[in-house]
């Protein structure tokens, strides 16, 4: 019965207006299916194929929770990346730190949770990675993926339940 309602008379709403916000022009924009398990080797691949195309590079990573950043920080780290976390477990001068390091570009990756997405402008970077499906659509801020090259999203491929009869 939906399906009859939903697909009959589809409805397509565009606003050409001036005021009307839309995505960055030049904004290269891809999303990853994955399975869970790889997720992060993906992460990985993608990152260290951008940063070797583009040496100068910064590439700045969203995760869910404190604990995934900060796991992500250490594994990007033992794989030689120069890299800083942000997320609010993190004393607020250490954050600044991290801040300033990575507009610097002394870093050149850095992975924080939502907190970054509060208030900041961080100009230049160039690829913008969610590692997971954000819960907020302000999640990343607007100046920054105005700013940037790439934006890429990871969607987990969930495998669909499986019923059994008894």
């Amino acid at each position: 019965m939906l399906h009859k309602v939903s697909t009959r008379k589809p409805y397509f709403f565009e606003d050409k207006s001036k005021d009307a916000e839309s995505t960055v022009d030049r904004l290269e924009q891809k999303f990853v299916v994955c399975p869970v398990a790889v997720k992060d080797a993906y992460l990985v691949y993608v990152v260290k194929n951008y940063s070797e195309k583009n040496p100068k590079s910064s590439v700045m990573i969203f995760a869910q929770t404190c604990r995934e950043c900060q796991a992500l920080a250490y594994m990007f780290e033992g794989l030689g990346f120069r890299v800083g976390s942000l997320h609010s477990q993190i004393p607020q001068k250490q954050r600044l730190a991290a801040l300033s390091a990575f507009r610097s570009k002394t870093l050149n990756v850095i992975i924080c949770t939502d907190v970054a997405s509060r208030g900041l402008n961080i100009p230049n970077v160039d690829l913008v990675v969610n590692h997971n499906v954000p819960q907020c659509v302000a999640r990343v801020p607007y100046s920054t993926v105005a700013s940037c090259q790439s934006y890429m999203l990871f969607y987990e491929r969930v495998r669909p339940h499986r019923l059994y009869e008894r």
